[in-house]
């Protein structure tokens, strides 16, 4: 199978390039569930197909066309932007509303974006590609939260180590790089290259 397998939690996406190559797929986990343990739920197993003209069944599974959403990501064709940018962006305005009432200092905000804000977006980004123009709004929240108003410090002092004085706040972009550099390693690794 020259196909992608992602597997999180108890989360499996499978990425297909035939959806006639279900059945043969449902076979080969069933036959690693026999060594393993574990067994794939197919009564709650969907499959997106966006060839389908309308819901039908393939080994069990749903297949439509409508995107599918995997780990808070909706998978797709199309644009997708609503569901998987705007809907995430209104939850982490929402968390920041309840953090605004509170009186934190400094170093209490950075962690309260570090825990509870970017990671609204954590899985997204690293399944779904987030245009730089949506990363930079994502940015101008947060340090909108951190300073509460305009930015008392440069964005790069504030994301230096505490050693350097610092306060180990969040890059926004380098995150997403970072992201980006891990799926070209796991892409490297699987294709030979390394």
């Amino acid at each position: 199978m020259n196909d992608l397998c992602s597997l999180y939690v108890d989360d499996t996406a499978i990425f297909l390039s035939d959806i006639l190559q279900l059945t043969a797929v449902l076979a080969h986990i069933r036959w690693v569930g026999m060594f393993t343990g574990l067994q794939l739920n197919v009564e709650k197993t969907i499959a997106f197909d966006p060839a389908a003209a309308s819901k039908l069944e393939v080994a069990g599974v749903t297949v439509r066309a409508a995107p599918v959403k995997y780990l808070g990501a909706f998978l797709g064709f199309g644009d997708l932007s609503k569901l998987n940018f705007e809907i995430p962006l209104w939850k982490m305005r929402m968390v920041m509303s309840h953090w605004r009432k509170h009186h934190l200092t400094l170093d209490a905000r950075i962690l309260v974006i570090k825990t509870f804000l970017f990671l609204v977006f954590v899985h997204i980004l690293n399944t779904v590609y987030i245009s730089n123009n949506q990363l930079d709004l994502i940015q101008k929240l947060l340090n909108d939260f951190l300073w509460r108003g305009w930015n008392k410090v440069k964005q790069s002092v504030m994301v230096m180590s505490l050693s350097l004085g610092g306060m180990q706040m969040l890059h926004v972009k380098n995150v997403v790089h970072g992201l980006y550099m891990k799926w070209f390693q796991y892409l490297m690794v699987d294709s030979g290259l390394t």
